[in-house]
């Protein structure tokens, strides 16, 4: 709902890419002497793009979108 959101919106845009980049730097402190934050939050994008593209694309070639939902944690 986001990416579609942010298609049409200015101010959602700008939101998601906060989000995007407040979490690739939360992720980057544990880690910051041993890679700068820019390369982390690009990397770390980069690696929810691939993760993402992935799992529509194992969706789509099994024609069945259950994959998509959210799983309950076991317990």
């Amino acid at each position: 709902m986001a990416a579609a959101a942010a298609v049409v919106s200015r101010r959602a845009r700008r939101r998601l890419l906060a989000a995007a980049v407040a979490d690739g730097l939360l992720a980057w402190w544990p880690h910051r002497a041993a890679v700068g934050p820019v390369r982390s939050v690009l990397a770390r994008r980069l690696d929810d793009l691939a993760y993402g593209t992935g799992l529509w694309a194992g969706a789509l070639r099994a024609r069945d979108v259950r994959a998509l939902l959210p799983a309950r944690p076991p317990g």
